[in-house]
């Protein structure tokens, strides 16, 4: 009986994660999309593609957060940097501050996902 429950737990979860992404319209945007749960915030960081999902992380600089840019492969960020995160994906990390706005809230020792509204001082760096 305690097996069922606990995968049904496991169930319900990753079926609450899946349908939130599904959710998210990028078409609305990012700072006045429906999905965000919070104030949006200046960030200094790096910011990488990885493996899985989502593969847009943003590392903040000085701590150990990460912060998921969705929806995964339509990620809602300013189109000057999805061209330049089209072109470095693998090759270089791209530094700068980023406005991020959260679509989750923020709790220790998760990733939290948000999308990015704008960016200033972007460089990149070899990886």
């Amino acid at each position: 009986m305690k097996r069922l429950r606990m995968t049904s737990l496991v169930l319900a979860v990753t079926m609450t994660s899946a349908t939130f992404a599904a959710d998210i319209d990028p078409s609305l945007g990012c700072m006045r999309n429906p999905s965000v749960v919070g104030a949006c915030r200046w960030v200094t960081g790096r910011l990488i593609g990885t493996n899985g999902t989502p593969s847009m992380r943003l590392f903040v600089k000085g701590s150990k957060r990460v912060l998921g840019i969705l929806p995964a492969e339509r990620e809602i960020v300013p189109a000057a940097l999805a061209e330049l995160f089209g072109k470095t994906l693998d090759l270089a990390y791209i530094r700068g501050e980023f406005q991020f706005c959260p679509f989750t809230p923020s709790k220790p020792g998760s990733m939290q996902d948000g999308c990015i509204e704008s960016v200033k001082g972007l460089t990149t760096e070899k990886r």
